[in-house]
């Protein structure tokens, strides 16, 4: 009896084993959703080692903001997905914020371009806002930014 009660226990943990490797993780999903948006748009990316894709229009000139706290001058525009924009900078009147008080992607985005730079950058939730809805933006996800550096100060 304790034999068939131990079999039944190794079975039943087998098929859960099998059987919960057929769901996706959320990293596993965003990273896809990325891929995919990436190759549907033809957008020559690079894999940044935190998990976000990136790709450089221009690289700008002179030195890179290297500080969480510089003071950044920048036009740009997130969108989801679904190329829908949730938020830009006004025409002539672009935001000017400390690097430190941005989702952590902008924090690695933007010192890997210069004064003028423009970059292009999509990021998984983790990234982002996380599990957390905000505004019209959906919990878990993935979002695209074009920001070009107007200036800084480090």
């Amino acid at each position: 009896m304790k034999r068939n009660k131990f079999l039944l226990l190794i079975l039943s943990l087998t098929a859960f084993g099998l059987g919960s490797c057929e769901f996706e993780s959320q990293a596993d999903k965003e990273e896809a959703q990325m891929l995919e948006y990436i190759d549907s748009h033809q957008i020559d990316a690079i894999k940044h080692e935190s998990g976000l894709y990136y790709h450089i229009d221009s690289l700008g000139t002179g030195a890179q903001p290297v500080n969480s706290t510089s003071l950044i001058t920048v036009d740009y525009s997130g969108k989801t997905l679904d190329d829908v924009v949730f938020d830009d900078s006004d025409p002539g009147d672009p935001l000017q914020i400390n690097l430190n008080l941005l989702i952590q992607a902008w924090g690695i985005a933007i010192p890997l371009i210069r004064k003028g730079g423009k970059i292009w950058f999509i990021l998984p939730s983790r990234l982002g806002y996380g599990d957390k809805k905000q505004g019209s933006i959906p919990a878990n996800s993935v979002l695209i930014f074009e920001v070009r550096l107007l200036d800084y100060v480090n």
